[in-house]
């Protein structure tokens, strides 16, 4: 997710300036958020301290978190390709990726805890001694293998972190390169970076959280983020350290200048990758997991944010209050009426219209985007002719574009950013 922002302008105007009223009436500012007494320590980029920082230790690791097995305690595989074909890549592959992985959701979160903090913890390094001796054992089989090329894409995009690292390490040794024991730094580093300095807020809870996170990277069998570990807390400190109001303000500002380089460098990007749009979706969904972790690791905070996300809401920043929303419903939240109302505008494409006509926003991307595939399939089917399609899609691209400089009436400009759209969704059939 984007971070509070600590760096934010004290003119909230200028932040606010690439929003456009669809009716020209009245600048974001006025509808999305405020610059007057409102604004308190944490909008202006000031995070209210706790009473104390704490130094976080062993010993908190210890009495908050299970401890670490014994090395008796382990259970690692030595015949890991026992029912592999040994004469098949793809078979070895997976079969070094289903070990590495086994023995490392076999290490708990306190263990890489306790190392970040320079301890000796005989389960991690038994861990990283065994991802090794599955790596030369890999090579070894790998050197009497052809067809490497063909399959190892595929396997890396699937892996899990772990195996992804053993993986290519064994690559690295089949074809001569420089032994050098697995990468053992992407869940140790960044929680150094977090450990070594005085922690305010609230240890216990941003342990269990971080916990929690782990289990949900490494332990699960759907990959989609890096295999770096995440420690960013900022969600947990906010609304532990300041009133829901100002927490929600703090966020918009972020959010705002978010939308603004995303879309900025979008137009300017001229491979059109579509990677800065892609990034406004990842921040969404991982503002939604660190909603999760934070309510289903104490409950007691499920109000809280749920007030955030009402806040967000009458600030008429969608992007946010939806993904807050879609956090707390994860969570198993019981937020009631008021949680339904927020989720609306997910769930009921002329909810969301509605809303985004009322005036600037910086809007939910998803139902809009969702919106676009279902004409783009209805075209595809001929549901619906090129004038109709045209017609919606315009609309629809408009209302997602109602933040941007972008107000233009004029058709060939519209039917543009159309084709833009378009071709992120990889619709091929565009005929103006």
């Amino acid at each position: 997710m984007g971070r509070i922002n600590c760096n934010v302008s004290p003119d909230w105007t200028c932040a606010a300036a690439i929003i456009v009223d669809p009716g020209g009436s009245r600048s974001l500012s006025q509808g999305v958020g405020t610059s007057g007494p409102e604004r308190d320590d944490l909008a202006q980029g000031v995070l209210p301290a706790f009473a104390r920082t704490t130094d976080i230790t062993g010993k908190i690791i210890r009495d908050v978190l299970k401890p670490p097995p014994t090395e008796e305690e382990l259970n690692f595989e030595l015949d890991f390709w026992e029912d592999a074909d040994g004469e098949d890549v793809r078979s070895l592959l997976w079969a070094a990726d289903a070990a590495s992985r086994s023995a490392f959701c076999q290490v708990p979160f306190a263990a890489w805890a306790l190392t970040a903090l320079d301890e000796e913890v005989p389960a991690v390094e038994s861990l990283h001694w065994y991802l090794d001796f599955i790596a030369v054992k890999l090579s070894n089989r790998l050197r009497r293998c052809p067809g490497i090329e063909e399959h190892l894409p595929e396997v890396l995009r699937e892996a899990s972190p772990p195996g992804c690292l053993v993986i290519s390490s064994a690559v690295k040794r089949s074809r001569g390169g420089k032994a050098s024991r697995t990468n053992r730094d992407f869940v140790k580093q960044p929680l150094q970076h977090l450990f070594h300095q005085p922690f305010a807020g609230p240890v216990a809870d941003a342990l269990r959280i971080l916990d929690l996170r782990f289990q949900r990277t490494y332990h699960s069998r759907v990959y989609g983020e890096p295999a770096e570990f995440r420690t960013e807390l900022s969600l947990l400190l906010g609304v532990t350290a300041s009133s829901p109001q100002s927490l929600a303000q703090s966020i918009t500002e972020a959010d705002l200048e978010l939308f603004r380089d995303a879309f900025v460098l979008e137009f300017m990007d001229p491979d059109r990758e579509h990677k800065r749009l892609k990034e406004l979706g990842n921040a969404w969904n991982q503002r939604c997991k660190d909603i999760d972790e934070c309510v289903t690791v104490k409950p007691e905070l499920g109000g809280a944010f749920l007030e955030v996300a009402r806040c967000l809401h009458q600030r008429r920043n969608f992007h946010a209050s939806t993904a807050v929303a879609t956090g707390l419903r994860s969570a198993r939240y019981d937020g009631g009426p008021i949680l339904q109302d927020l989720l609306r505008i997910l769930d009921d494409v002329q909810a969301n219209h509605d809303e985004l006509r009322k005036g600037p926003a910086v809007p939910a991307l998803f139902p809009l985007l969702k919106e676009l595939e279902i004409l783009s399939q209805g075209m595809r089917l001929q549901k619906l002719s090129c004038s109709q399609f045209f017609r919606l899609a315009a609309s629809c691209v408009a209302e997602l574009h109602s933040f941007h400089t972008f107000q233009s009436t004029d058709e060939l400009e519209s039917s543009g950013i159309c084709r833009w759209i378009g071709s992120i969704l990889c619709i091929n059939s565009w005929h103006w």
